[in-house]
């Protein structure tokens, strides 16, 4: 089952639902992005291409690229290997 996080609210919602899919993963990390407004960092052994390359994720990610310099910034820091897409 799916669980919806658009009723989650970043660093608001606590406990979050525990992540037992991969559809959860994908809805996390969504609801994440496209709730940041200022930053948005990315640690990852592996960014898996199911949950990151998404349209919604990127579009999102790209919102934040756009803001002036100063007010925002995005960094992805990935040790490991970025799977195939």
């Amino acid at each position: 089952m799916t669980i919806d996080f658009q009723s989650c609210r970043l660093g608001e919602s606590a406990p979050l639902p525990a992540l037992e899919s991969s559809a959860d993963h994908c809805a996390a990390a969504l609801a994440l992005a496209t709730q940041a407004t200022r930053s948005m960092r990315i640690f990852s052994h592996q960014l898996d291409r199911r949950v990151y390359h998404q349209k919604l994720f990127i579009e999102a990610l790209t919102r934040l690229e756009l803001l002036p310099a100063l007010l925002s910034f995005a960094l992805v820091l990935c040790v490991g290997n970025v799977s195939a897409m």
